[in-house]
C-alpha cells in the first residue's frame, strides 16, 4: 500500500508529498522493529513475600525473639553448595545473622518471584548490595510454610554470586573438624 503510494507520488510529481509519504514509511518501519518495553509489575505474592523477607531481616537486626519465632519453623534450616550436606541449624544460623549484621543490614533482595505449590511456597530472589544494587551478592530461594494461619520461613537455600560477595552471610563457622569449603 505504501509502495503504491510512493509511486502515484512519484509520477505526479509532488516533492513533498513524496518526502511526507516517505518519513511515514520510515517511521512506521522503525515501530515495527522496536521491542516492547518490559515492564516490571510487582504481584500480590511478590509483595507479601518481600514484607515477610524484610520483616524478618529486621527482626534479626533489632533483635525482636518473639518476631522471629512468628517468622522461622522451630526446624529452620540454611543450606549452601559448599556445605549442602551439613546444614545450618536455626540455632547456629540466628547466631552467626547476629555476627553478619553488618552484612545481612547492607543486602536488599530483587528479582524476587514466588511461586505458590499449595501446601508452601518458594520465593527467590537475589541479594545485592544496598549501596550498590547493580552488584549482585546472593542467590536466595526460601520456602515458606503456612503455620496456623500465618507464614513461617522452614528452609534457605543460599548461594553467592561472582568474587565480590562476602564469604558467607548468616552461616555458622568452620569447626576445626570440618574441612574448610574450598572456592
Amino acid at each position: 500500500m505504501i509502495l503504491q503510494s510512493l509511486t502515484v507520488f512519484a509520477r505526479s510529481g509532488t516533492g513533498a508529498s513524496m518526502v511526507l509519504v516517505l518519513a511515514l514509511f520510515m517511521a512506521q518501519s522503525s515501530q515495527a522493529t522496536e521491542e516492547p518495553r518490559k515492564v516490571p509489575t510487582t504481584t500480590r505474592l511478590v509483595k507479601l513475600y518481600g514484607e515477610l523477607e524484610s520483616n524478618l531481616s529486621m527482626a534479626i537486626l533489632e533483635p525482636d525473639p518473639s518476631k522471629i519465632d512468628d517468622l522461622l519453623t522451630q526446624d529452620f534450616e540454611q543450606r549452601t553448595p559448599l556445605t549442602a550436606d551439613n546444614p545450618t541449624p536455626r540455632a547456629e544460623w540466628l547466631a552467626a545473622c547476629s555476627k553478619d549484621a553488618k552484612i545481612l543490614g547492607a543486602v536488599l533482595p530483587t528479582k524476587m518471584a514466588v511461586r505458590d505449590l499449595g501446601s508452601s511456597v518458594v520465593a527467590s530472589f537475589v541479594m545485592v548490595d544496598r549501596n550498590h544494587q547493580k552488584q549482585p551478592l546472593f542467590f536466595v530461594i526460601d520456602v515458606w510454610i503456612d503455620q496456623q494461619g500465618h507464614q513461617q520461613l522452614k528452609n534457605r537455600f543460599l548461594s553467592r554470586i561472582g568474587d565480590r560477595s562476602p564469604p558467607s552471610l548468616c552461616e555458622r563457622p568452620f569447626k576445626s573438624n570440618e574441612a574448610s569449603p574450598q572456592r
